[in-house]
């Protein structure tokens, strides 16, 4: 589910996505 919707944001930021996806991997464990 997260990674579709990564892909999604990446179109519009691709190192925001990244960050973002960084942190909720984080945060998550």
């Amino acid at each position: 589910m997260s990674t579709p919707s990564a892909k999604t944001a990446t179109s519009g930021g691709k190192s925001t996505t990244k960050t973002t996806t960084t942190v909720v991997k984080t945060t998550t464990t």
